[in-house]
C-alpha cells in the first residue's frame, strides 16, 4: 500500500511539475502604519511575470484606506489596468502585484534577480 501511494505522489509531481517561485517578506512602516507583507512571484522560463502580495496590516482601519485607493486608482483604469485585490478584515491580497511597480520600473517580465532587486527596494527580504 505505501508503495502505491509512493508512486503516485511521484507521479502527480511529474505530470503537475513543481511551481517554482520567489518569495520575498517583510514589515513596512510608513506614516505610521505597520504591515507585514508577503510577496510571491512565479518563475517561468527564468522570468517572472506574474507575483501576488498578502499585506496584514496592524488595525483594520488601515487596510480598509488601502482598500479604497485601490478601488479609486481602478474607477480611472482601463480593464487591463485595473488592480485585482480583496479586502477582507487587516488583510489586503493582490493578484497581479508587479502592477504595482512604478513606471519607470514596469515591465513585462523581470529576471530572478530582477524581482529581488525591486522586491529588496521595498524593504522585503527575498528567499
Amino acid at each position: 500500500m505505501k508503495k502505491v501511494l509512493g508512486l503516485s505522489l511521484i507521479s502527480l509531481l511529474v505530470l503537475t511539475g513543481c511551481e517554482k517561485s520567489v518569495v520575498c517578506k517583510g514589515t513596512v512602516e510608513e506614516d505610521g502604519i505597520n504591515a507585514n507583507i508577503e510577496v510571491k512571484g512565479i518563475l517561468e522560463n527564468d522570468k517572472i511575470s506574474k507575483a501576488s502580495a498578502t499585506m496584514t496590516f496592524s488595525d483594520e482601519t488601515a487596510s480598509q484606506s488601502i482598500c479604497g485607493m485601490l478601488a479609486l486608482v481602478n474607477s480611472f483604469a482601463t480593464d487591463s489596468e485595473k488592480i485585482n485585490y480583496e479586502c477582507n478584515g487587516k488583510t489586503v491580497k493582490l493578484d497581479n502585484y508587479l502592477q504595482m511597480a512604478s513606471e519607470e520600473e514596469k515591465k513585462d517580465s523581470y529576471t530572478k534577480d530582477e524581482f529581488i532587486k525591486l522586491m529588496e527596494e521595498e524593504k522585503l527580504t527575498c528567499k
